[in-house]
């Protein structure tokens, strides 16, 4: 998955903090990044197209513009989401991704 590794280049001060949590909400994983960078510098439906590329912490262009892309296929492919904003409480970004949970049954193969 591109969002982790990736999210280390991208924030802003070497010292923020980056917190990945997730839980099981009706039958769903669902899990998020997020961190006290400087957060999306613009609207946040355009990162998700392809070689679509925001502005890193220290102004550098980042990466290919493919990260959340590859992320949102990956998850509606497997019948789930993928949702970004900036943070409301504090300088930052999340990234929120859910996916589906297998039956129990077909886990036990």
């Amino acid at each position: 998955m591109p969002i982790t590794p990736n999210h280390s280049t991208m924030t802003g001060p070497k010292n923020a903090t980056t917190r990945v949590s997730g839980n099981v909400e009706g039958g769903r994983l669902a899990f998020e990044v997020s961190d006290e960078g400087p957060g999306f510098s613009g609207p946040i439906e355009p990162l998700f197209e392809r070689f679509s590329r925001g502005v890193t912490g220290d102004n550098r262009p980042p990466g290919t513009g493919l990260g959340l892309t590859i992320a949102r296929d990956f998850f509606r492919a497997q019948g789930g989401h993928v949702h970004a904003g900036n943070r409301q409480d504090r300088p930052g970004a999340w990234v929120r991704l859910i996916a589906p949970l297998a039956p129990a049954d077909e886990t036990s193969q």
